[in-house]
C-alpha cells in the first residue's frame, strides 16, 4: 500500500473572521491511499481551539495507524461492514477508533472511499446501509454572515435564504441591528441562528441572547467557553433561548453530558470535528434519540474530500435542522479535487457528487502540497 500526505494551505479570496479564529488560508490534511490499483482519499480540517489537534499531530498519527492490523483489517471488509464498525464499535477496527477526532476521520474517510472505489459503491449507499435511511436527490443549506461581509451586499446576492447563520461580532448593538434586518427581509418562518463561537461572558450572553431573541434569533450556537455546561443549563433556563453546541461537542461522550445536565437544545455536528462519519453518525443517534435537534456543519476552508462527504451524509440521513454547504467555490481561486462539489447558488441547494466513493478525485494542484514525514 503506498501513501501521501498533503498539508493543503489554499489562500483565500477574502478573510473570513468569528470571534475564536480568523483565517486567511486553508488549513486542511489530504491523504492518498493506493492499494491493488485502486485509490482512496480523505480530508480532516483540524482546529487546534477546538480539538487540540494540529496537522502535524495528524500526519504522525495517521501514519503510524497505517501499519496496524486494523488497517489491513479495514481493507479485507465491505465498505458497510467497515462503517457499521466503526459506528458500533467493532473490536477490528479499535485502534483506528480510539485515534484523535480528524485523525480518525481522515484515515477512516480514505478507507471508506478506497473501500467504495474497490467495490464500485456510492459512499451515501454505504451510509444508508449502515444507517438504515434513504436518499434525498437534494438540499437546502444555511448561508452564513461572517464580519467580512457586508450585510446589504448579503442579502442582495446570497438569497435565496433558507437558513441564516450570523457570526456575533464584538459588538452587540451592530449584531442586534443585523438580525433585526434579516428578520424583516426573510419573514418570519426561517432560522436565524447566531454564533457567538464562545466569545461571549456569561453577563454578555444573558443580554445579548434576550435583545437578539426580541430582534429575531431563533438559536444561539456556543455561547460561553467550551464544555461550561452547568452554566449553559443556567443560560437556557434564565433567557429561555435555545442553545445549540459545537465546540463544546467533539466526543459521543460530550453529548451525552451536555443532555444530562440539560445544557443543549441542538448539536452542531461536524464530520472532521466529530471523528469522520462514523463519529457523526454516532451524534445523530443520540440527538434523535435523547429528541435533541442537530445541523450538519462544515468547517471553514475544507478544501474537497470533507465537502464531499458532508453532501452525501446530508442527502441520505434525514431530520436535519439545516445543513452548511461551505464557501469553497467563492473563497478559492483553485481547487485540489475533481469535480468540486459546488453548491447551487441560485436555489441554495446541494446534490449528490456522482460516482463511486466521495465522487471526487485529486486534482494535479494538490502536489503543492504534498507533504513529507519528518
Amino acid at each position: 500500500m503506498k501513501t501521501r500526505f498533503f498539508h493543503v494551505t489554499l489562500p483565500l479570496k477574502r478573510p473570513f473572521a468569528h470571534m475564536a479564529h480568523k483565517r486567511t488560508t486553508s488549513d486542511s490534511v489530504v491523504l492518498m491511499i493506493e492499494h491493488q490499483g485502486v485509490t482512496g482519499i480523505g480530508e480532516c480540517a483540524p482546529r487546534k481551539y477546538v480539538t487540540g489537534e494540529t496537522p502535524e499531530q495528524v500526519i504522525r498519527l495517521v501514519d503510524s495507524a497505517l501499519k496496524s492490523r486494523d488497517v489491513a483489517e479495514a481493507l479485507e471488509a465491505s465498505p458497510t461492514e467497515f462503517l457499521s464498525g466503526m459506528l458500533n464499535g467493532d473490536k477490528r477496527f479499535s485502534d483506528i477508533a480510539s485515534l484523535p477526532n480528524n485523525a480518525r476521520c481522515l484515515l477512516e474517510m480514505a478507507l471508506l472511499d478506497w473501500l467504495c472505489h474497490a467495490r464500485s459503491i456510492a459512499l451515501c449507499d454505504v451510509i444508508a446501509a449502515s444507517f438504515e435511511s434513504g436518499l434525498m436527490p437534494s438540499k437546502e443549506i444555511t448561508r452564513v454572515l461572517d464580519g467580512h461581509r457586508n450585510l446589504d451586499d448579503f442579502l442582495s446576492s446570497d438569497g435565496p435564504f433558507h437558513c441564516i447563520k450570523v457570526k456575533a461580532t464584538i459588538n452587540s448593538q451592530s449584531d442586534i441591528e443585523t438580525v433585526e434586518k434579516l428578520r424583516e427581509s426573510i419573514g418570519p418562518n426561517r432560522d436565524i441562528i447566531v454564533d457567538a463561537n464562545m466569545g461571549w461572558t456569561d453577563e454578555n450572553a444573558r443580554s445579548s441572547m434576550a435583545k437578539l431573541g426580541r430582534a429575531g434569533a431563533t438559536l444561539f450556537e456556543e455561547p460561553l467557553p467550551a464544555r461550561r455546561y452547568l452554566d449553559l443549563a443556567d443560560l437556557r433556563a434564565t433567557t429561555n433561548q435555545p442553545i445549540m453546541l459545537d465546540e463544546s461537542l467533539c466526543t459521543l461522550q460530550d453529548g451525552e453530558e451536555a443532555i444530562a445536565r440539560s445544557s443543549v437544545d441542538a448539536f452542531n455536528i461536524r464530520i472532521s470535528k466529530n471523528g469522520g462519519i462514523s463519529g457523526a453518525l454516532g451524534l445523530i443517534r443520540l440527538a434523535r434519540s435523547s429528541g435533541i435537534r442537530w445541523q450538519l456543519g462544515v468547517q471553514v476552508a475544507e478544501v474537497g474530500p470533507l465537502v464531499a462527504a458532508e453532501r452525501h451524509l446530508a442527502c441520505t440521513v434525514g431530520g436535519y435542522l439545516t445543513v452548511e454547504a461551505g464557501i469553497g467555490d467563492e473563497i478559492f481561486d483553485e481547487f485540489v479535487v475533481d469535480p468540486y462539489p459546488t453548491p447551487d447558488r441560485k436555489n441554495n441547494t446541494i446534490i449528490l457528487p456522482p460516482g463511486n466513493g466521495l465522487g471526487v478525485q485529486l486534482s494535479s494542484n494538490i502536489n503543492k502540497y504534498k507533504t513529507a514525514l519528518t
